[in-house]
């Protein structure tokens, strides 16, 4: 692949993950099933742009082999995490939940 289309689709990546996220707190898939992360201190806020920037980076690295080591990870972490969660220290939490 060479030219725009790249940029395009990494463009479209970026504008449905880590924008949708940092502006309404969640993606469109964790809203759905209501859930949303948050920082791994417990403090009920949106994520700031680095935070989801680094969760979804490493989400190619959760999915890889059908997303076996998203699945060991969240498995054997302390909190449930992602590669991705534990990088950028995040949680993901339900909806409705209060937080310091």
């Amino acid at each position: 692949m060479n030219g725009i289309f790249p940029l395009l689709i990494i463009g479209c990546w970026f504008a449905i993950t880590v924008c949708v996220e940092i502006s309404l707190g969640s993606t469109l898939g964790n809203a759905l099933v209501g859930i949303k992360p948050i920082p791994i201190n417990g403090v009920n806020r949106k994520l700031t742009f680095l935070e989801s920037f680094k969760r979804h980076l490493l989400d190619p690295v959760d999915m890889f082999f059908f997303g076996l080591v998203g699945f060991v990870t969240i498995q054997s972490s302390e909190y449930h995490q992602r590669v991705g969660d534990i990088w950028a220290k995040t949680i993901v939490v339900s909806k409705d939940y209060i937080g310091k």
